[in-house]
């Protein structure tokens, strides 16, 4: 390889990187030296904000980005403006915890949105662009994994 040939570093498409899995993943990824775009409602939150003071220009926030078709669309846009991703985590979820007959529906609706519709979609926006790229990783970080 010429010397004056950069080496393209790996994209990381992280949901819900605020914190838990997905903040603690994003960071190991930038200190690998990874790019690293991720989702997240809570763009302020002290981890998160540490972590994009240290690597500003390798990690690309999205705000609120799963909740809507149009927003997940832009969001994907964004992300393969960047190249194909290398790994999809799929990791923002939440759980609605209640008695059946007491949950509202439309937290159930948005739970259903954010845990299954978003994911579905975030793949396969993303999917064509890794295949054409050789390959890449789907990662689906479940609810027994939060829970737990």
């Amino acid at each position: 390889m010429p010397q004056n040939q950069k080496v393209k570093s790996q994209l990381w498409f992280i949901t819900g990187v605020s914190s838990g899995f997905g903040l603690s993943i994003a960071r190991k990824a930038l200190e690998s030296g990874a790019r690293v775009a991720g989702t997240t409602r809570r763009p302020d939150s002290d981890g998160l904000r540490e972590v994009a003071e240290a690597h500003p220009d390798r990690l690309s926030l999205l705000v609120d980005a799963l909740r809507d078709d149009r927003a997940r669309g832009e969001a994907c846009e964004r992300v393969l403006q960047m190249g194909p991703p290398d790994v999809v985590l799929l990791n923002a979820g939440f759980g609605v915890f209640a008695p059946v007959e007491e949950m509202e529906m439309r937290d159930v609706m948005e739970m259903m949105e954010v845990n299954f519709i978003a994911q579905m979609d975030v793949i396969r926006r993303c999917l064509p662009a890794m295949r054409a790229n050789g390959g890449g990783v789907v990662l689906v970080m479940g609810a027994a994994a939060a829970i737990a």
